[in-house]
């Protein structure tokens, strides 16, 4: 992972695609040097609405890319499908938009999709690009993992991720994965929605 001094970064991920929706928390906190604690992840995903985004989210990344609402008149969501022998090799979409006003700008995402069965790996990690350069950190990396245990199948992760930005850093997610399955196809869908700024 690369790191980059004076770039802070929180993130909190839920694994919701058991019947306990809470089975598993992964928590990278890049925060933690600054003695920053994150808050309770809430469990109805209140909406405050796009007012709170920076507007115009775009995405990149093999096969078929499509942006469902870019931040402008509806919350940031893309997905993805990309088919053929490429997906047993780890796969990488990004979606992201550029700060206009700086200061921490705190988003709740929801990555769903299906992977196929065989040796399937989801990862996230959360990006943020200013003058010294960008910072990754790993939000979620799962699998591989075999039928029927999870990301095997269909799956489902959401959390709270805050970055802290400048004006003009571009910021945002990169996520995907892999499988080395007969079903040789990956298809995702990422949403984004603003918490407060």
């Amino acid at each position: 992972m690369f790191t980059n001094p004076g770039v802070e970064t929180m993130s909190k991920t839920i694994d919701v695609a058991n019947e306990h929706r809470l089975s598993r928390v992964v928590i990278a906190l890049a925060a933690t040097l600054l003695g920053t604690v994150p808050g309770p992840v809430p469990t109805g995903g209140t909406n405050v609405g796009i007012a709170a985004m920076d507007s115009v989210w775009s995405a990149s990344g093999p096969g078929m890319v499509t942006v469902g609402g870019n931040g402008v008149s509806a919350n940031p969501s893309m997905s993805y499908r990309l088919e053929g022998p490429a997906v047993h090799g780890t796969q990488t979409w990004e979606f992201g938009t550029v700060s206009a006003a700086g200061g921490p700008a705190r988003v709740r995402y929801r990555y769903a999709g299906h992977h196929a069965f065989h040796q399937v790996r989801v990862f996230i990690e959360a990006h943020i690009t200013n003058e010294d350069g960008t910072t990754f950190i790993t939000v979620l990396d799962v699998g591989p993992a075999n039928c029927c245990r999870g990301p095997s199948g269909s799956f489902r992760y959401e959390g709270e991720h805050t970055f802290i930005t400048r004006p003009g850093n571009a910021y945002g997610f990169r996520f995907g994965g892999s499988n080395f399955d007969a079903h040789t196809e990956l298809r995702g869908t990422f949403s984004v929605t603003p918490v407060g700024r």
